[in-house]
């Protein structure tokens, strides 16, 4: 144990992050004072990240915040998301703001300590001795768990417990949180519940109803929350996981309700900003899905958090919540998506080596089938088609929801079904099999009605009725405005008609020449290129029939 007279920072590296020169001089004097020589800085977050690349500290102090860039809990948190900090190093988050959102989205990160400007130097000093000895005598436990020897560490701090029982607690609280990382809830709960009986401290039953949510014993999470909930209502743990418990007992609006406070009392939380997106779908409140995912993509734009998935979640939940919309308020979402994507191409870097182009294209062809553009729609879509074949290779798979969404809005239904099916399981994360789910559920009434018609059509068309034929296949177009099959059935019941009818001949022509003209304008796929051929030629021969 380090004695406190002997207390001295000469031998440690520190590392001072902050953007005023001011207060790096103030905690330069006060850390020399106790005996620091070997202090550097830098003045952003960006700086820090590149300076842990090649350095390593034993001491860091972050400022919450550091002007333009990331801020102190973003850098924190990337720190240990690069394990950039090692057991022993000691780090502690300064602040000069106290409001409680930023004082829990400090906590959430768990610096070491976290001290409130200005401050003494004797608290300076109070505070980092108090962690020195703590991570001293922790350290073996530390090393272990950090190299993932959750058991060897179990056994360290049980030992360690019993020999300084002044370390008890943050000793039974690292236990239960290797029994976290291992799953084994079961172990946590019973440690807790022991431990109930001498204290019931706020954090054992938090942790309790975390075990109990990962047990699905729901309502005893929600029993054990709420006990924490009736002491401290702003403790954004036990609402995380009572939003959770109540979502297991499919209480889907009450879950939201809960999940939307912890988001408005802690805002910064990556993890909670998931569980709002997540829970917001599920009770199809589009506006909460945007605001989550939007939110989503803000924290973690630029950083080691930034991932394909989230920018894609983002552009998925202002379509759906486009589509949903009032129609004059779907505008609003429109201009948000076409925004989205300006940015997106932007940060294109986050697409690696995937063709932001192409996603481009089939988001705007989403666009234009939402303004009922629908030949626009297509156009666009076949011209994907085209430049992958050009370049023979295949649609990626991370952009398959956009193409099906895009089918399904134009009426080509069995494309998007085969494209469906070439998905498997392990290709639709986040939400998206739901997403997908929901947008074959809402075209369901569409495709039935289109059937229908069609296949009416197609009936009446093999009993000569072409007349009839005719009136079904084009209310089959008014669900599927550029669906080719129906579109070329169309055509040949009319030309079936044609050199039948003189009394609505005009009628028929002008029905026939703007079909053509509509075809005309998209890249027909082999199994109906040959069929179009055929129904021109036909049409020629009867054209020129009927002027002899």
């Amino acid at each position: 144990m380090i004695a406190k007279q002997n207390f001295t920072l000469a031998e440690k590296r520190i590392l001072i992050v902050d953007d005023q020169k001011s207060f790096q001089t103030l905690l330069k004097g006060m850390l020399m004072q106790l005996g620091a020589r070997n202090i550097h800085y830098v003045d952003s977050a960006e700086s820090a990240l590149a300076t842990f690349n090649h350095e390593k500290y034993d001491l860091v102090f972050i400022d919450y915040n550091l002007g333009q860039g990331k801020n102190g809990r973003q850098l924190l948190s990337e720190l240990k998301a690069k394990n950039k900090l090692t057991p022993q190093t000691i780090c502690m988050m300064i602040t000069g703001e106290n409001n409680r959102a930023m004082v829990l989205g400090v906590v959430e990160v768990e610096p070491d300590d976290y001290l409130i400007k200005p401050f003494s130097q004797g608290l300076l000093k109070q505070r980092i001795l108090k962690i020195v000895k703590r991570k001293e005598v922790l350290a073996p436990a530390l090393t272990a768990a950090n190299e993932n020897n959750f058991e060897t560490s179990i056994q360290i701090l049980q030992a360690i417990s019993d020999k300084y029982p002044r370390y008890r607690q943050v000793c039974n609280k690292l236990v239960c949180q290797s029994y976290f990382k291992t799953r084994q809830f079961s172990l946590a709960n019973d440690l807790l519940i022991s431990l109930l009986n001498s204290e019931r401290s706020n954090w054992i039953l938090v942790y309790l109803a975390y075990a109990a949510l990962n047990l699905t014993n729901y309502q005893d999470a929600i029993k054990y929350c709420d006990q924490v909930l009736g002491k401290n209502r702003f403790q954004v743990e036990a609402l995380d996981i009572k939003a959770q418990a109540l979502q297991g007992l499919n209480q889907i609006d009450e879950s939201l309700f809960v999940i939307w406070q912890s988001s408005q009392i802690s805002p910064y939380s990556i993890t909670r900003q998931n569980l709002v997106a997540n829970i917001a779908f599920s009770a199809k409140d589009y506006d909460k899905y945007v605001d989550a995912t939007e939110r989503l993509l803000a924290m973690t734009e630029r950083s080691v958090f930034a991932d394909l998935s989230i920018q894609l979640n983002y552009i998925r939940a202002l379509f759906l919540a486009a589509e949903c919309a009032e129609k004059d308020t779907r505008h609003q979402f429109i201009n948000r998506l076409q925004v989205s994507l300006l940015k997106a191409k932007k940060n294109s870097d986050i697409f690696e080596e995937l063709p932001f182009t192409i996603f481009e294209k089939l988001c705007k062809s989403r666009i234009f089938a939402l303004k009922n553009q629908f030949i626009d729609a297509k156009q666009l879509i076949n011209q994907v088609q085209s430049e992958l074949e050009n370049n023979d290779c295949s649609l990626p798979k991370e952009f398959l929801p956009e193409s099906i969404m895009t089918l399904y809005d134009i009426g080509e239904f069995e494309a998007a079904k085969q494209q469906v099916d070439s998905l498997s399981q392990e290709d639709m994360p986040n939400n998206l099999n739901e997403l997908l789910a929901l947008k074959s559920n809402k075209m369901k009434a569409r495709i039935e009605n289109f059937e229908t018609h069609n296949n009416n059509g197609i009936r009446l068309y093999k009993t000569n009725e072409f007349y009839n034929a005719i009136k079904e296949f084009e209310m089959a177009l008014q669900y599927a405005p550029t669906n080719t099959g129906s579109s070329l059935n169309l055509l040949q019941a009319l030309l079936q008609l044609l050199p039948h009818q003189k009394s609505d001949r005009v009628s028929l022509l002008k029905k026939c020449e703007s079909t053509f003209a509509t075809i005309e304008k998209f890249q027909l796929p082999e199994q109906h290129k040959k069929r179009f051929i055929d129904l021109q030629n036909e049409y020629q021969r009867i054209r020129t029939h009927l002027n002899t």
